[in-house]
Order: structure tokens, then sequence, then C-alpha cells
């Protein structure tokens, strides 16, 4: 009997240590995957024209907003 919980606890353990490696390698990748779309200079990078198109519209807006309070 207690030979039996002996392997059941080893048993238990080895599944919570596979589930911490499986759960650390899950944040390790969400942590790279993170970084790589809030790093904006890689952003603007790969998508130069729209951010320009972007300011351009945000610079248009805030002309027609310093107009109208004129």
């Amino acid at each position: 009997m207690n030979s039996e919980l002996t392997v059941k606890r080893d048993d238990l353990r080895r599944r919570v240590d596979r589930d911490r490696a499986k759960l650390h390698r899950a944040v390790q990748n969400l942590r790279t995957v993170m970084q790589e779309r809030m790093d904006f200079g890689q952003q603007i990078a790969h998508r130069p024209y729209q951010w320009i198109a972007g300011g351009f519209l945000v610079g248009f807006l805030l002309g027609l907003r310093a107009k109208t309070t004129r």
C-alpha cells in the first residue's frame, strides 16, 4: 500500500514538473512575442508607409481642430 502511494506521488511530481516546464516555455514564448510587438522601431521599419499615412492623418485632424477653436 505504501509503495503504491509512493509511485503515485512520484508520478504526480513528474507531471507537475513537466507541466511547470511547459508553462515556463509558454511564458518565455509570450514574452518574446510581446517584446517583438512592442518594439515600435521594428514595427515602423516593417510598415513605414502606414505610419507615415497615420502621421499625416493625425496632423490633419489636429490642424482641423486648431482651426475650429480660433
